[in-house]
C-alpha cells in the first residue's frame, strides 16, 4: 500500500468489500478516480482501446507482494492476498 500511496494512489478500506473479511484478510481498495491514477488503471481503457487496463508496473507489484487485482467497478481496483 505504501509504494501505491508514494506514487499518489488513494487506497485503503473503502467499505466495498466483497465478502465480509475481506478487509480482515489483508484486502484493500485502490481508487481509479483519484489523482493520476488513470495513468495505471482505467476500466473503460478509454486511451488505451476500450479495454479495462491495469499497467504492468501495477501488476508486477501486486504479483511481487502476493496480491490479485480484481475490479470491484469502474472506479475501484481490488487487492486481495494471493493464497
Amino acid at each position: 500500500m505504501r509504494e501505491l500511496e508514494k506514487m499518489g494512489f488513494e487506497v485503503g478500506d473503502f467499505g466495498w468489500a466483497g465478502y465480509d473479511n475481506f478487509y480482515a484478510e489483508g484486502g484493500f481498495d485502490i481508487s481509479a478516480e483519484h489523482g493520476d491514477a488513470y495513468k495505471y488503471i482505467d476500466y473503460y481503457g478509454e486511451f488505451r482501446g476500450g479495454y479495462p487496463y491495469i499497467s504492468e508496473e501495477i501488476q508486477q507489484m501486486a504479483e511481487d507482494y502476493g496480491y490479485i487485482l480484481e475490479w470491484y467497478n469502474a472506479g475501484v481496483l481490488q487487492a486481495s492476498p494471493d493464497y
